[in-house]
């Protein structure tokens, strides 16, 4: 938990798929705060960020 709250410092910004999240039953409500960012749907914002020249790279 602080290794992220160091990274949201640094400017970092961590997103959660909501479909995803409550595929897995999870309550959307639940992760919103402030280390968080939620999105509708993480493969359109992939593609988004693709689209301003970002690369995804798999880990």
């Amino acid at each position: 938990h602080q290794s992220l709250e160091k990274l949201v410092k640094q400017g970092v910004t961590i997103e959660l798929c909501q479909h995803a999240l409550q595929a897995q039953g999870f309550d959307p409500e639940m992760v919103n705060n402030r280390l968080f960012t939620p999105v509708t749907s993480g493969i359109a914002e992939l593609i988004n960020r693709q689209h301003d020249g970002y690369a995804y790279i798999r880990a």
